[in-house]
């Protein structure tokens, strides 16, 4: 499948995501790329439907690499539905140490079952969230995406 090249000021991130993909939104170090119509069936029109990436920077207390599992796990703790952990691993993001978790839950508003793909990478004193949300359904098609879209990602602070 053929990658469309992203970079976004706000966040200093550039990365890789399939045709498709398109930015949302940039702004105060926040950008947000979705997918539109991914799913043919668009009787619900609703953002819920839509998967997206969203990158979003933190200010992090210390240069400590522990402040990236305490975020992992104040994110995971977010108050859900049916909240169910499928992943917990440490990476390496464009050289920086990284934590990634997949987890699903039931949508308190929808009601529709979620899978969040979500990435905290520490750089200095900067955590860096990268989070994946999908209808659960297309989880299996998604994660790989998302995957690759964290692999192809490069920090450019010139």
């Amino acid at each position: 499948m053929e990658n469309l090249h992203f970079f976004s000021h706000e966040s200093r991130v550039s990365l890789e995501l399939p045709i498709g993909w398109e930015e949302l939104s940039e702004e105060n170090h926040q950008v947000v790329y979705c997918y539109e119509d991914f799913e043919e069936d668009n009787s619900e029109k609703s953002w819920i439907n839509d998967p997206r990436l969203m990158i979003k920077l933190f200010p992090s207390p210390t240069t400590n690499i522990d402040n990236l599992e305490q975020a992992a796990a104040s994110s995971f703790k977010v108050e859900h539905e049916q909240l169910e952990k499928l992943k917990h691993t440490e990476l390496k993001v464009d050289g920086y140490p990284g934590i990634l978790d997949i987890f699903s839950y039931k949508d308190s508003e929808s009601g529709k079952p979620l899978t969040q793909f979500q990435v905290f990478i520490l750089i200095d004193n900067v955590i860096f969230s990268f989070t994946g949300l999908m209808l659960k359904k297309f989880q299996e098609e998604l994660i790989p995406t998302f995957n690759d879209a964290i692999k192809s990602v490069r920090f450019i602070f010139e």
